[in-house]
Formats: structure tokens, C-alpha cells, sequence
């Protein structure tokens, strides 16, 4: 994994791990509960606020009502047996609405970075309607514990035995805390709240996301089963939605049950533009492509046992594999969630790429496999632990979530468009990457005259001279993404003739450290004088 830090003003944001939100309501029960959970700080912290949920989501329907407050206390523990009261406006107790969620006062702890620790909460609504998550978070393991019959408050001493079973996991639904580093609300359905994946560490992390955010970001994971992106959309995600004002970045890993239930693309385009508008202006916007959906007659051993169902055709007219073109900015689209600068939506922050890593090809719809019944996935739906893993060690290696959380860099770039890789593209088509090394004058007027750049290999220029490219410039102040035309193709140099682009070829973009775009019309770019790295791509 990459290195790189981000030189990011110091906020109040998520710094651990493994927030989340009930998806059940139990009701043959206690009419209160004891919760242990644990969690890993991403940041060294000397105080900690959490975030109780009393509210549960209902899979496409959306967030409901467990129908009554719940009196709450709750506790910091760490190390294990040593605790440390959190108030709530001061009281010792407090109480979360019917339907809401409640911030606690910040309580005074030190805990290093990477470490776990445990949250206690005692949850009393008084009437046997308990909120819990069922999706496969509980990590018995890492003392996750949660008592629903005849629980008595345990926050400040003794032994929480759990009795809620395997299924039955209740927490805070977010961890905050004063962070110079990203943070992430991963929204998404049971794929990224975890499902047929495991605990296999001392982290905790399961499903799609968790695995590789948690390897270095705090993160609240949003994922319930049965979820879509039309809820989040729709107004069915209002506590959920107000948290993101606790993050730097949104993932969005919705989409495949729209899909399953027969959802337009433009439809689904559409509900993704929706519920981006919903977020704060701070929260960065990240999609990430969506695996397959198959049927199998061999349990996922082999490409061949393998048939899409359902809505979830083969082939480069399906809607999946055009929903995630589209997101990779392989497809345009058009009006308000069309494509922006270059060939990316405009209000798309990044992409991450997951479909490419767990899917055959692009446009097959069906599984990679290890030869082992289930091996990937056992259900042709989610993957199992070893499909979790290898997609975590895929993004990992491609350094993917450092990527969309600093910057969009010239890996991303190579991530998203094989061209600039050197690799092959989805039609085969093999083009080598060119870079080069130049030093230019302080200020190119580019829109007003066409600007020489020299020392550049013609190999792919040559061939096309009035294509379109994309050029990546790296100066230690930021990233800028220039789209422009050549216009001709001399000697060792090549002629650039932004003057004849359109739309939005005729901008640039720059990113800060934190990743904020200020994108401009092409009238000067300002570079450091002395040589600085330069990749072309031809894009489509």
C-alpha cells in the first residue's frame, strides 16, 4: 500500500473503525440490551465522541421507526477492564428518540493509533423493541458481546456475556474524533455490510470496503441488505445521510439490487446524481463499479458453469456493464449527470475499481474462480471471504482508496483508462503510456496560443495527430488534468491546440491534498519552473 499522507486541516471526523447501523428489530426478547463492540482508532485520539442509532433500516424501504425513546449510558474500554464514563450534556444518561440518533459529549481518553478498544452501551427503551444488525458484523472473536435477556447496565464494570447470537450485533453508529485524515461513510447493501465474509484478523473488517478502508481511514460501514441506491435517493436515508457531515468521503457500492429489480440506467444514473446532492459540500463523492450477479451449475467452480439471471444479462448492451462503463467514464452520458471534465461525471469525485478484479471480463456477468466450489462466491451474489481478501489485496496494490482519498492521481488515472498502463483496453486495443520530462516556461497561455512541448516520444501522436488526449501534469503543488487536441506532430515535439477543443475539453482540473476540485477554464496554467512529469493518454 502506498505511503502517501494527506496534509489535511484538522476536523471532528470519524477516526475508528466499524460503525454501522441496525437492520433489524428484535422483539421476542429483553426490553433492554447490553453491548460490548470493538473497534480500531485510525488516529491517535485523546478524546472520543460516539454516535448512538435508535432507528433500523429496512432494506429498500428505508430507515423505520422502532416506535419509543431509549435511555442510554455508555462507556470507552480500553485497555480491557479499565473504562471511562461518556456523558451526554453532562448526565450521565441520555436519551435518543424514536427514530434519531444521539452524540454523546466528548469524553477525555488516550489511545494510540491502529489499537483497539471497546464501546459499551446500555440501551433501555423499556418495551422488548431492540434495534441490532444482523448482516455478519459481530466479531465474537475481538470481544463483541451483546446481552438481550435480562441485560443489566454494564458499562462501567463486569463481564458482558453475549446471548444475541452470531447475528445479533449493536454499536455505535459512528466514532469521532479531532483527525487530519480522511474518513469514510461506506454506503452500500449486504455486499459491503459484510454477508458471507469472516473475521480472519485482529481488525474486525469484512465485506467489499471495510477491508481496505480500515487498513488506514476511519469509516462508518452503510451497508444493509437488501439496500438501494433509490432509499438513499428517495429520502428513506435521513439519519444516515446526516453523518456523512462526520466524514471526508462518501463510497457508493449501491446499484445491484436496483439493477435485480429491473431499474433503468437512467434511472439509477439519476438516483446517483439525487442522493449525491443530499450530501454536504465538504463529503467527496466516490462510486465503485459493481460485481456480478450469476446462477451457477458447478457452485461457482468454473467460468463455463456460470449464467447471468434475471436482469443481469451478458454482453456490452447489458445494463450492468454499461451502469459501470459509464462510472468508469467509458460511456458518455448526457443532461445534468452526463459527463464533466474529461470523460468523468463532474460531480463524481473518483471511481474504484471492484467489478474488474471480482468479474471474468467486463461484460460476462459471471465470477472469477479458483477451480473450488465457492471459491469466490458461494452464491453468485456475494463473495466469501476469499473473494473479500483478494479484492482488498487488488485495491491495496493499486494504492485505490489512497487514490480517491488524496487525489486523482496518475495511478488512478492508469487504474481507470488501461491506455495510460500500457495495458489492454476492454476492445483490445494495446496503446503504451508516454511521459516526459521538460521544463516549461512559468505561464502557457494555452487558450490563446498554441503551446510547442518537446523531448515527447511521437509513438502514438504520430499515428493520429488530431485526436483527443488527456495530459496529467504532476507539480509538488497539486494535479492538474488537461484535455486539448493536437494539432500537429513535429520532430520530437508536438503541438498543442487547446483552441480547437470543445465543451468541456476547454477545461482543467486541479486537486488539493484533501482532494478538492477547482476546475477553470484553460487561460494559463502556472508551473514551477524545472522539470516535472508529464503522461498522455488518448482518451475516447
Amino acid at each position: 500500500m502506498s505511503n502517501q499522507q494527506a496534509s489535511i486541516a484538522p476536523y471532528l471526523g470519524v477516526v475508528a473503525t466499524r460503525g454501522a447501523f441496525p437492520n433489524q428489530l428484535d422483539a421476542a426478547h429483553g426490553t433492554a440490551m447490553m453491548s460490548r463492540s470493538f473497534h480500531r482508532t485510525m488516529v491517535g485520539v485523546s478524546g472520543l465522541q460516539i454516535v448512538i442509532p435508535n432507528f433500523w433500516v429496512n432494506g429498500a424501504a428505508g430507515e423505520t421507526a422502532p416506535g419509543q425513546a431509549a435511555t442510554v449510558t455508555a462507556s470507552i474500554e480500553y485497555p480491557a477492564g479499565v473504562f471511562s464514563q461518556i456523558k451526554f450534556a453532562g448526565a450521565t444518561s441520555g436519551s435518543v428518540l424514536n427514530n434519531s440518533t444521539l452524540l454523546s459529549d466528548v469524553v477525555p481518553v488516550t489511545i494510540p493509533a491502529k489499537t483497539g478498544f471497546w464501546v459499551r452501551i446500555f440501551f433501555n427503551p423499556g418495551v422488548a423493541s431492540l434495534p441490532f444488525k444482523s448482516d455478519g458484523l459481530k466479531a465474537t472473536v475481538l470481544g463483541d458481546a451483546q446481552t438481550i435477556t435480562g441485560a443489566t447496565d454494564q458499562t462501567l464494570s463486569g463481564t458482558v456475556v453475549d446471548g444475541g447470537g452470531a447475528n445479533f450485533w449493536f454499536g455505535p453508529a459512528a466514532i469521532i474524533g479531532v483527525t487530519s485524515q480522511p474518513s469514510f461513510l461506506l454506503a452500500g447493501d449486504s455486499r459491503v455490510a459484510n454477508s458471507h465474509d469472516s473475521v480472519n484478523d485482529n481488525t474486525g473488517d469484512m465485506g467489499l470496503l471495510a477491508r481496505t478502508v480500515g487498513a488506514k481511514y476511519g469509516y462508518i460501514n452503510g451497508g444493509t441488505s437488501a439496500d438501494t441506491i433509490n432509499a438513499w435517493a428517495g429520502g428513506l436515508a435521513t439519519n444516515r445521510i446526516a453523518l456523512a457531515s462526520w466524514v471526508s468521503h462518501v463510497v457508493c457500492q449501491l446499484g445491484l439490487n436496483d439493477v435485480g429489480a429491473g431499474s433503468l440506467i437512467e434511472t439509477t444514473k439519476s438516483n446517483y446524481l439525487r442522493f449525491h446532492n443530499l450530501l454536504p459540500p465538504t463529503c467527496k463523492f466516490i462510486l465503485s463499479t459493481i460485481p456480478a450477479n450469476s446462477a451457477s451449475s458447478d457452485s461457482w467452480a468454473t467460468i463455463s458453469g456460470q449464467k447471468p439471471t434475471g436482469f443481469f444479462t451478458e454482453g456490452k448492451n447489458s445494463t450492468l456493464f454499461l451502469l459501470n462503463d459509464w462510472m468508469r467514464g467509458a460511456v458518455s452520458g448526457s443532461g445534468a449527470y452526463g459527463v464533466g471534465v474529461g470523460d468523468r461525471p463532474a460531480w463524481v469525485d473518483g471511481v474504484i475499481e471492484i467489478a474488474d478484479v471480482l468479474m471474468y471480463a467486463r461484460e460476462s456477468n459471471k465470477w472469477v474462480v479458483t477451480g473450488a466450489a465457492g471459491g469466490i462466491t458461494d452464491d453468485g451474489i456475494h463473495p466469501t471471504q476469499a473473494g473479500c481478501l483478494l479484492l482488498a489485496a487488488a485495491l491495496q496494490n493499486s494504492n485505490a482508496i489512497d487514490n480517491v482519498a488524496f487525489s486523482i492521481s496518475p495511478s488512478y488515472e492508469a487504474a481507470r483508462n488501461p491506455r495510460l498502463a500500457g495495458t489492454t483496453d476492454k476492445d483490445g486495443v494495446v496503446t503504451p503510456a508516454m511521459q516526459l520530462v521538460s521544463p516549461l516556461p512559468n505561464s502557457l497561455a494555452l487558450a490563446i496560443t498554441p503551446v510547442n512541448v518537446t523531448n515527447v516520444s511521437t509513438t502514438i501522436l504520430a499515428a493520429n495527430p488530431n485526436a483527443k488526449y488527456r495530459c496529467i501534469k504532476n507539480p509538488s503543488a497539486g494535479t492538474i488534468t488537461l484535455n486539448f487536441h493536437v494539432a500537429a506532430v513535429a520532430g520530437t515535439g508536438i503541438v498543442l491546440n487547446p483552441a480547437a477543443a470543445t465543451g468541456p475539453l476547454d477545461q482543467y482540473e486541479m486537486y488539493d491534498a484533501k482532494g478538492n476540485m477547482d476546475r477553470r477554464e484553460i487561460t494559463a496554467i502556472a508551473s514551477a519552473a524545472g522539470p516535472f512529469l508529464l503522461s498522455i493518454v488518448e482518451v475516447q
